[in-house]
């Protein structure tokens, strides 16, 4: 196995049999605090690999997440892919991109997640954005919360990525409107007066996307708004919900706006 790393890729060499984490540790530690967005994998060289020699993602991932950083994979091999999807904690879980140039929008795209110290001085209250929730109620509500408490508001827009691509796979529309989502969130939470944090979050589905986020951040609330509809429920909506009610791990916190007075 040769490890080479250049710019914010470590590109790996031959055959991947058992974890290399421990060897090139280092070398990630160097490139984050080169690239604090975060760094690139590059698989495209890579002959073969075994469960054991994937833990080496993981192992990465971790303790790359736990620095407020990315990782992502880049021009995995179809053998080696196979071998990904069957290692708990890697085929779900580790962000792959088709190429550098792709890894390297996702990564612009995403603001650095701060560190435990930076969000941690008061209360830590997500606000999830999705087109199925009221997020502007959601923040409103956030923000109520915030006052006094010192509270940290975490905007996070949850791009959800069909399984037919990969998750870091370029969505041009679909970035642009979290973009633009983001920005308008960002000033409905400066007009309160409270303090936010914004970024993207790609995800398969959108309720494991919430509590990895929730997880991810320490947060210690989700607040969710929900609109006021006369019509039933959205199933999506229920799904979501449901998923939030029994696994969050932090307080969960759903409120429907109020329905608009008839004319």
């Amino acid at each position: 196995m040769i490890i080479e790393a250049r710019e914010d890729v470590v590109t790996l060499h031959g055959s991947l049999l058992e974890n290399m984490w421990p060897a090139i540790q280092a070398a990630t530690n160097l490139l984050l605090k080169q690239h604090p967005n975060g760094i690139i994998i590059d698989c495209g060289h890579l002959e073969k690999a075994s469960g054991e020699g994937v833990q080496t993602f993981v192992d990465a991932m971790n303790y790359i997440q736990k620095q407020g950083k990315r990782v992502l994979l880049t021009d995995v091999p179809e053998n080696v892919m196979q071998v990904l999807r069957n290692v708990p904690g890697a085929g779900s879980q580790l962000p792959v991109a088709s190429n550098i140039e792709e890894a390297r929008r996702f990564l612009e795209l995403r603001p650095v997640q701060p560190t435990e110290a930076a969000i941690k001085p008061g209360k830590v209250i997500l606000v999830p954005m999705v087109d199925l929730l009221d997020w502007e109620h959601g923040i409103d509500l956030a923000c109520r919360l915030a006052i006094g408490a010192r509270a940290v508001i975490q905007l996070v827009y949850l791009l959800e990525v069909p399984l037919s691509l990969p998750l870091g796979a370029a969505l041009p529309e679909a970035e642009q409107a979290a973009k633009e989502a983001l920005e308008q969130a960002r000033l409905r939470v400066r007009e309160c007066g409270a303090t936010a944090e914004a970024r993207v979050e790609r995800t398969r589905e959108i309720g494991a996307g919430i509590l990895q986020a929730a997880k991810d951040l320490q947060a210690d609330v989700i607040v969710a708004g929900v609109r006021a509809t006369a019509s039933g429920a959205d199933p999506r909506l229920e799904r979501i919900l449901t998923t939030l009610l029994q696994k969050a791990e932090c307080e969960l916190v759903i409120d429907r706006a109020q329905a608009p007075n008839p004319a």
